[in-house]
């Protein structure tokens, strides 16, 4: 229930990313939609579109200024009572995070917070760089076969200085 009917899967924006070299995956590509990809838990970030159509990450907390966006995926952090579906993602601590967010906890913020995206992204960090795939079912996708979950895991793995058996 975290991730939109229909969608559970990372739509790609950043197809020049070197983590989908090899790939041919494209601008609007959906990946993972199958397997479903983006389930119960997910990492994402606040973000706006650029003159480009690109997503760029909004600096805060925990998302550094450098954070390249891959993909994005919708997603929630959980249910809006009263909307078809019982709150069986209870939102912890709602108050804190809008506070954290947005700078207040007005139940305005609070209702903000229960929208969002998982994100694909990666982002250098002094002589050290990180990839998140966002999402805890990305071993899924590995074990379900996905051609292109396979690649990037293996990009991912080359550029990190491990080098994948071939299969």
């Amino acid at each position: 229930m975290c991730a939109s009917r229909g969608q559970a899967g990372f739509t790609i924006y950043d197809d020049r990313h070197w983590a989908l070299e090899g790939s041919d995956l494209f601008y609007g590509d959906v990946i993972g939609d199958q397997v479903p990809l983006v389930g119960y838990e997910s990492d994402g970030c606040r973000f706006q579109f650029d003159d480009n159509g690109l997503p760029r990450a909004t600096p805060m907390v925990g998302v550094p200024e450098n954070l390249e966006i891959i993909g994005l995926v919708p997603c929630a952090f959980g249910e809006e009572a009263g909307r078809g579906y019982a709150p069986i993602i209870p939102p912890e601590k709602l108050d804190v995070i809008a506070k954290v967010v947005y700078g207040d906890d007005t139940p305005e913020s609070q209702a903000k917070i229960l929208k969002g995206h998982a994100i694909l992204a990666s982002f250098k960090r002094g002589e050290g760089e990180v990839f998140n795939a966002g999402t805890t079912e990305w071993a899924h996708g590995l074990a379900a076969g996905d051609p292109y979950i396979a690649r990037i895991t293996r990009n991912v793995l080359t550029r990190f200085g491990v080098e994948p058996e071939k299969t």
